[in-house]
C-alpha cells in the first residue's frame, strides 16, 4: 500500500495545482528561462523527456534516473542578461540506495549597465544591475513495482535589483511514468515554483506558479537510428496555455539532431540544435531565432555523465 500512497499523493498535489491556477499578476520570470541548451533546443519541453543532470530544473521525478551527470551552460539572453546553469545529478546506488537519487544545481542571471530614471526622460540618471539567484536541491524515489518514480525540489530564490533585494523559497513536485504502450511511452508531469518570495521595495509579485504534463513516444526497433517525439502542455500562471512539440533523432548513439515548437510566446516559437556524445562527454547547442530585432539565442552546455 506504501507505493500506492505515494502516487496518490503525487497526483493529487498535480490535481490541486491545476484548479488554483488563476491570472493573478506573476514575477520573477527568469525563473522560466530554459538553463541546458538540450530542453531548449526542443522548445522548452522536458517534463517525460529530460535526462542527466537537467532533471533538477526540468522534473525532479528523473533525478538520477540515467546514472550521474554534471553540466554547465553558458548564454548571452536576447536582453542582454548572462545566464550561467551548474547542475548535477547523482544516482544513489553506489550508498546502497539504487532507489533514490539525489541532484543539486546552481542557476544565475545576471543583468548589467541597465539605464536608471527617477523621471520620464531620454537621459538616465546613471546605470544599475540585476542579480538573480536560485539554489537547489532535489531528490528522487522509484517505484519500482509499477515503473513509476517521484522527486521534489527545494529552492533558495534570491532577487537583486538595484539596492533592493528580495529572496523567498519555492519546491517543485514531479512524477514519471515509464514503459506504457508496449514500452513505447512515457508520461511525466511537473508543478513547478510553488512557494513565493519577499517584496522588492514593498512591491510583491507572486512566483510564476508552472504546470506541466508531458509525453514522449521511443520508437523501438532501430539500431543506428534513435528517433522520439515528445510533447508538453504547460501552463503558467496568468499565462495562456502553451504546447510544445520537439523531436528528436539519434545517429549510432553519436549524435543527435533536435528541434522544436510552441505555442504561446510572441517572441520566440521555434528552436533548433544538435548534440555530440563521445564516451562519458557530451555537447549540446540549442539555436532560439527571436522576432521583433531582439538578438537571436545560442545557448552551450558541456556535461559529463557516468
Amino acid at each position: 500500500m506504501y507505493p500506492k500512497k505515494i502516487t496518490l499523493f503525487s497526483l493529487l498535489i498535480l490535481l490541486l495545482a491545476f484548479s488554483s491556477i488563476s491570472h493573478a499578476a506573476t514575477g520573477a520570470a527568469w525563473l522560466e528561462i530554459d538553463p541546458s541548451a538540450r530542453e531548449a533546443s526542443l522548445a522548452g519541453v522536458g517534463a517525460a523527456s529530460a535526462y542527466d543532470a537537467a532533471a533538477t530544473y526540468w522534473n525532479p521525478a528523473l533525478i538520477g534516473f540515467r546514472g550521474n551527470a554534471v553540466q554547465v551552460m553558458h548564454t548571452e539572453n536576447y536582453d542582454g542578461s548572462a545566464v550561467q546553469y551548474i547542475s548535477g545529478s547523482f544516482n544513489g546506488a553506489p550508498v546502497n540506495l539504487p532507489r533514490f537519487g539525489g541532484g543539486i544545481s546552481i542557476f544565475h542571471v545576471g543583468t548589467s549597465d541597465l539605464e536608471l530614471r527617477d523621471r520620464p526622460t531620454t537621459d538616465p540618471i546613471g546605470t544599475f544591475d540585476a542579480e538573480r539567484l536560485s539554489l537547489s536541491g532535489g531528490i528522487s524515489y522509484e517505484i519500482s513495482s509499477m515503473d513509476m518514480r517521484v522527486g521534489v525540489t527545494g529552492h533558495y530564490l534570491s532577487d537583486k535589483i538595484y539596492h533592493y533585494p528580495s529572496s523567498g523559497w519555492a519546491a517543485d513536485f514531479g512524477v514519471y511514468k515509464q514503459n506504457l504502450g508496449m514500452k513505447h511511452f512515457d508520461l511525466g508531469a511537473t508543478v513547478r515554483n510553488l512557494g513565493s518570495m519577499s517584496a522588492h521595495n514593498k512591491e510583491a509579485y507572486d512566483l510564476p506558479l508552472t504546470s506541466t504534463v508531458g509525453v514522449q513516444y521511443r520508437y523501438i526497433g532501430l539500431t543506428a537510428i534513435s528517433p522520439t517525439v515528445m510533447m508538453d502542455a504547460v501552463h503558467v500562471k496568468g499565462h495562456d496555455l502553451s504546447v510544445r512539440a520537439a523531436s528528436e533523432i539519434w545517429f549510432s548513439d553519436l549524435i543527435a539532431l533536435r528541434a522544436g515548437y510552441r505555442t504561446g510566446y510572441e517572441l520566440h516559437n521555434l528552436s533548433m540544435g544538435f548534440g555530440l556524445r563521445w564516451q562519458v562527454w557530451r555537447i549540446d547547442y540549442a539555436y532560439t531565432p527571436f522576432e521583433f530585432d531582439a538578438e537571436n539565442v545560442q545557448r552551450f552546455s558541456l556535461g559529463v555523465n557516468w
